[in-house]
């Protein structure tokens, strides 16, 4: 479909009034396969600028709160008209030729990321990132293209890159006023320094992308070896946002505060795509910052946020004395990312806001995996809720093609869409992807450990790699943390139990303590003391690390010490 068949009208998306008029999936059935069935060729949906609303409402908020936000209609009106740059027209890009995207997490950020999904590849990487990261990611992927800003020539050698890999060097240029969000596209011509804006050069859009195209390439965070490229067809980008709103029932007044960076997964589908999606609205922070937190939620309103373990810890330390949360704040919808929620905190959460807790489960290869429902009140505390999106099932670890039977731990695995559907081994669409991580019934293991309840509540036990292997016992880190928590809360902030290496055991449980402010360190002695009513003696931890704060990865994943 080209895009001048498209016209703009003043009403909600066609994903929001397909999810809202969606049946309860069947037993045998996941709301994966339902919204499939909307998002094909002979379908209602068949590229991602229809599902883009074209309402007055506000979609994307700044920081600055002197900006006026950017509307759905503004989105939809600047992406039917989105020309990505080229040096020649022999170079225009077209469908999957793939754009690394290094910005830092702004309304324009959000704004280019819907706009290249719809024509091109994007590949969003940390803004932070070094010359060499780049250089090695656009490599592997086979990037055409880099989107920067302009003051990272230097530092991210963009000049070595397109000498090298013969990528566009293009750059975001944010308006200086108007609506925020809203930008111009440059492109460097090296050889006589002159910057062409596209306006310059009109041309028409490229092709839109079919369902088959692919709109999104990510990496794999790496913690559990080396980092692994997932890309994403447009169907499952659908369909799995599709899925974030009907599982979370977003609406049109929602307003998501958004800290987490838009180069993962979880920022993208669930902070950016499932609010403009739903017609809804999000508040784009340059990042995470627990003081702006409170403010930019009283000023602007927001709603509903999804964010890291250690970031909801951080939000309730933070707390000016003069706010009241369930008096000053809207929130409804707290939703919990890259980690498990431990129950303490979820109930420190729903206490201190007043709203629904949703501890949901997601990965780079699938997004998303399980929520509770909104009526959720915690009633089943350390769950991480039920399928949401694709089949999901807890295998034997050893063999995927069985499957345990309910209450027993094994491989939580995955099936259908909008699940992945393998690693690329190199960038070239002709070369199969590697399936050898799915079953023969294409069952794909995530690599988290964790048992399903009789009413199909999943529990996440651990990672298969973090799970501490004490002399034969398997022990959970989720138990040993939320335990410290209970029992020293008053002289830890946070914690993270790992194993240690022991000659005798093979593995021991240690744990990093970050001590509250101007509280004493709690000793070894002493946690094991107070863990007694809690744990029996085999789960004590046998090492203390004192830390400031938890080392995290680029996600915000609390990772231990290594």
């Amino acid at each position: 479909m080209r895009r001048s068949s498209l016209l703009i009208k003043n009403t909600m998306s066609i994903p929001l009034d397909f999810v809202r008029s969606l049946p309860a999936p069947a037993q045998d059935s996941s709301l994966g396969d339902l919204l499939r069935e909307h998002v094909t060729d002979n379908g209602r949906v068949k590229t991602f600028l229809e599902c883009f609303p074209g309402t007055t409402n506000p979609a994307l908020y700044s920081p600055n709160t002197m900006r006026e936000p950017l509307r759905h209609y503004m989105i939809r009106q600047f992406v039917e008209s989105f020309v990505f740059p080229s040096s020649s027209p022999d170079r225009r890009l077209g469908p999957n030729d793939r754009i690394m995207v290094v910005l830092p997490t702004t309304p324009e950020n959000g704004l280019a990321l819907l706009a290249l999904a719809c024509y091109h590849t994007t590949a969003p990487v940390n803004a932070t990132c070094t010359a060499s990261e780049l250089f090695e990611d656009a490599e592997r992927l086979g990037a055409k293209a880099v989107l920067a800003t302009r003051d990272a020539v230097e530092r991210l050698e963009l000049r070595n890159m397109q000498e090298k890999l013969g990528c566009e060097i293009v750059f975001l240029e944010p308006r200086s006023s108007g609506p925020t969000g809203l930008f111009d596209l440059s492109l460097m011509d090296w050889s006589d320094e002159v910057t062409v804006g596209h306006r310059e050069k009109p041309a028409e859009p490229s092709q839109l992308h079919g369902l088959d195209d692919q709109s999104l390439v990510l990496h794999t965070s790496g913690t559990s070896g080396k980092k692994k490229v997932v890309p994403y067809t447009l169907r499952s980008l659908i369909v799995g946002t599709c899925a974030v709103v009907s599982s979370w029932d977003l609406k049109e007044n929602d307003v998501n505060m958004n800290m987490m960076p838009l180069f993962h997964v979880g920022g993208i589908v669930r902070n950016l795509f499932a609010p403009i999606l739903s017609g809804g609205s999000a508040i784009m922070c340059a990042g995470f910052d627990a003081a702006a937190f409170w403010s930019l939620s009283t000023e602007i309103g927001a709603t509903w946020y999804y964010a890291a373990p250690t970031m909801h810890q951080a939000i309730l330390n933070s707390r000016p004395d003069s706010i009241v949360p369930s008096r000053d704040t809207k929130y409804r919808l707290i939703c919990n990312a890259a980690g498990g929620l431990l129950p303490v905190l979820a109930e420190e959460l729903k206490n201190t806001f007043g709203a629904t807790i949703l501890p949901s489960y997601g990965s780079t290869e699938c997004m998303p995996i399980a929520s509770p429902p909104v009526s959720y009140k915690l009633e089943r505390p350390g769950c991480s809720g039920i399928a949401c999106g694709p089949y999901l099932s807890i295998r034997d670890p050893l063999n995927l093609e069985r499957e345990l039977p309910r209450g027993q731990t094994g491989a939580v695995s995955v099936r259908g869409i909008p699940t992945f559907t393998g690693y690329e081994k190199i960038a070239d669409r002709a070369v199969p992807l590697d399936t050898s991580a799915f079953s023969s019934e294409g069952w794909f293991d995530s690599g988290d450990c964790g048992f399903m309840d009789e009413d199909g509540y999943l529990f996440i036990t651990g990672r298969s790699k973090e799970i501490i292997n004490r002399g034969g016992e398997v022990i959970s880190p989720f138990e040993i943390e939320e335990a410290v928590l209970i029992v020293a809360k008053d002289r830890v902030k946070m914690t993270i139990a790992f194993s240690v290496e022991h000659d005798v055991l093979q593995e021991a449980i240690g744990v990093v303590l970050v001590p509250q402010t101007d509280a004493p360190r709690v000793s070894l002695a002493e946690l094991q003391d107070l863990l007694k009513e809690q744990l029996h003696p085999s789960k004590w931890p046998f090492l203390i690390i004192y830390m400031d704060d938890l080392p995290k990865n680029q996600a915000g994943k609390p990772l231990p010490p290594l």
